[in-house]
């Protein structure tokens, strides 16, 4: 699954690793007044302090590198996080006692997990900025909530409306703003892979059929991001659209999977 993945969140992922070694050699070293080689004399408590880590990273989306870094919600999400692979993490070290690590180590640990996760990203932020392309997307959906998320981006030069697919003949070689409506969903393979689409956007308010569920799938299976409405607006603005929430987008947000994996 590796492949499928973005250079830009491999990279965003390797600096976790990075900094949260240092900050297991750090804490250990600010509570004890001594440095000791964390790695070699507890190897297995480092493994699972950086496999737990990262895995409620991923959970929690915090490798999501176009949304706001710095949103309140994001900087929230980072601090639950933290905490709740702490308390994992303090949870097994207190049951294998031969993982012996202090109730203060994990207090300073914690805040220097926060500090250098939040600096990081200000870094990596600044360093992806300049030169980046538009972010691709592909909406399906030319009804009103489509219409609505060309109005939420238009004027933002990070992302770019590819195009967009509906199945209603009525609205084929219809625009909206710069953005034609190529054709129906049978195109959806295709355009992903011919135009370069980053992230596949289903603007669909009624339910979904079996044939369109099956045809987003197949496409996310093979690595592109699929978010409906609202939860492409919550992962880049940080609220929820109430107007275009209905019961069917608790089937898409991020922990059932609808994501690149």
């Amino acid at each position: 699954m590796l492949k499928h993945l973005p250079r830009k969140k491999l990279i965003l992922a390797g600096g976790d690793i990075l900094l949260l070694i240092i900050s297991f050699y750090a804490c250990y070293a600010i509570r004890h007044g001594q440095f000791v080689n964390v790695i070699s004399k507890h190897t297995g408590a480092t493994i699972l302090f950086l496999c737990m880590f990262i895995f409620v990273f991923y959970m929690a989306d915090i490798y999501n590198t176009e949304g706001k870094f710095y949103s309140t919600n994001n900087i929230l999400k980072i601090i639950v996080s933290i905490i709740i692979a702490n308390g994992f993490i303090a949870g097994a070290f207190y049951l294998f006692s031969f993982w012996y690590f202090s109730r203060g180590a994990f207090a300073i640990n914690i805040l220097l997990v926060f500090l250098f996760l939040l600096f990081w990203r200000l870094f990596f932020n600044k360093l992806f900025k300049s030169g980046k392309r538009p972010y691709r997307v592909l909406v399906i959906g030319a009804g009103r909530a489509g219409r609505a998320l060309h109005s939420i981006l238009h004027g933002r030069k990070s992302f770019k409306i590819v195009g967009y697919l509906d199945d209603d003949e009525k609205k084929r070689n219809v625009t909206i703003g710069s953005s034609a409506v190529i054709g129906g969903t049978g195109l959806l393979q295709s355009l992903v892979e011919d135009k370069g689409i980053d992230e596949v956007v289903v603007a669909i308010t009624h339910e979904k059929s079996p044939v369109l569920l099956k045809r987003i799938m197949d496409v996310k299976f093979k690595g592109t991001e699929i978010h409906d409405m609202p939860s492409f607006y919550e992962r880049v603005f940080g609220t929820i659209p109430i107007l275009y929430l209905r019961g069917s987008w608790f089937s898409y947000v991020d922990f059932y999977g609808i994501k690149k994996n």
